[in-house]
């Protein structure tokens, strides 16, 4: 579509009493099943994030807050899909980073590769859009799981700023963890939200281990293997209201 004038978009104004107006951005191939406007933008192309850097600039946001995908450096690829499974057609997902090369190991198939340079291109984006929220001295706030490798990758793009002040900020960021299911969620996936301010502390909570967990599994529907991992990338509804 035509994305140069997004300041026009409508933004959704919040159903409590705090005020805020908010504009949900989100790629193009996810789905969305709440009733509220949310902008398409592939955001690994450089012209569209220019025209969302470009719309912030003029909305000056209060808060800016970004979900990473961390397909590409999910610590999940390290751990091997039982053998049972395999026989049957499962697929066997294999590391894409380390701590030696995160950015991307050698040798990587050309789909592996593919996907690895648009997760650096988000990740790249993420850290202007830090950079901006700095600028704008507004709450800049960036989730991803505790163990990611996309921590590793972000902080690549920080010091290539080559920027004391913004290098500062981020090592001054207030890292709140937590377990998926202490707010909602199903499995205890370990959580980490790093924040520019304090204002998101209050999420810091392990599992209270009054609940069961589901397994963490790899199912075939439809002709489709899926991994459990994917379903607790959506944010609890009682996340949601605690933020």
């Amino acid at each position: 579509g035509d994305h140069r004038d997004l300041h026009s978009f409508p933004t959704r104004r919040s159903s409590d009493l705090s005020g805020f107006a908010v504009l949900p951005v989100d790629g193009p191939r996810n789905e969305h099943k709440v009733e509220c406007p949310v902008l398409t933008l592939n955001l690994v192309r450089t012209e569209e994030q220019q025209c969302l850097l470009d719309t912030l600039r003029q909305l000056k946001p209060q808060a800016i807050h970004v979900a990473l995908p961390c397909g590409t450096g999910s610590r999940a690829r390290e751990r091997p899909v039982p053998a049972h499974l395999v026989a049957k057609g499962a697929p066997q997902p294999r590391p894409l980073r380390n701590a030696s090369h995160p950015l991307g190991m050698p040798r990587l198939t050309y789909h592996e590769k593919q996907r690895v340079e648009s997760a650096n291109k988000l990740a790249k984006f993420a850290i202007d859009l830090f950079v901006l929220a700095v600028t704008l001295s507004c709450v800049f706030s960036l989730e991803n799981p505790s163990n990611s490798w996309m921590w590793n990758v972000l902080f690549v793009y920080v010091q290539q700023l080559n920027d004391q002040r913004f290098l500062q900020a981020w090592t001054n960021m207030f890292a709140v963890q937590f377990s998926n299911c202490a707010h909602g969620g199903e499995r205890p996936k370990q959580t980490t939200w790093r924040s520019t301010h304090d204002v998101y502390n209050h999420l810091a909570k392990p599992c209270p281990g009054d609940h069961e967990h589901k397994p963490y599994q790899v199912t075939k529907s439809f002709g489709t293997w899926t991994f459990d991992t994917a379903a607790e990338s959506e944010y609890p509804w009682l996340l949601c209201i605690r933020l």
